[in-house]
């Protein structure tokens, strides 16, 4: 299955959420991309200001979370929880034997901004 590129910027948000000092190739390992595409997403990242790069000395740095990046990886997370419940329950609807999500969501993110 084909992922979308706002797919894999999720993984890196989580990867760095999870690790502050993970390395690029250890996060493209994770995530199964190449180390190159994986250079260009964390800049991509850097450049719409969800991850800011501290250098610990020439050969190292620390990749950190902004709150932007923090509040992106919590709205992907919602879309994501949101687009499974949908899922199940348009299988649901052809599959017996498959149950519809009975959790709702029961707030919005408009609730925390």
């Amino acid at each position: 299955m084909l992922e979308r590129i706002e797919d894999y910027e999720f993984k890196i948000i989580d990867e760095i959420g999870k690790d502050l000092n993970i390395t690029q190739r250890k996060i493209s390992r994770q995530i199964g991309l190449s180390l190159g595409m994986t250079n260009i997403l964390i800049k991509r990242l850097i450049r719409k200001g969800y991850v800011k790069v501290k250098g610990l000395n020439r050969r190292n740095v620390q990749y950190i979370l902004t709150p932007q990046g923090f509040a992106e990886k919590v709205r992907k997370t919602h879309r994501y929880l949101l687009n499974t419940r949908d899922l199940l329950t348009f299988l649901a609807k052809y599959d017996k034997n498959i149950k519809a999500p009975e959790v709702k969501i029961v707030c919005s993110l408009k609730d925390y901004w």
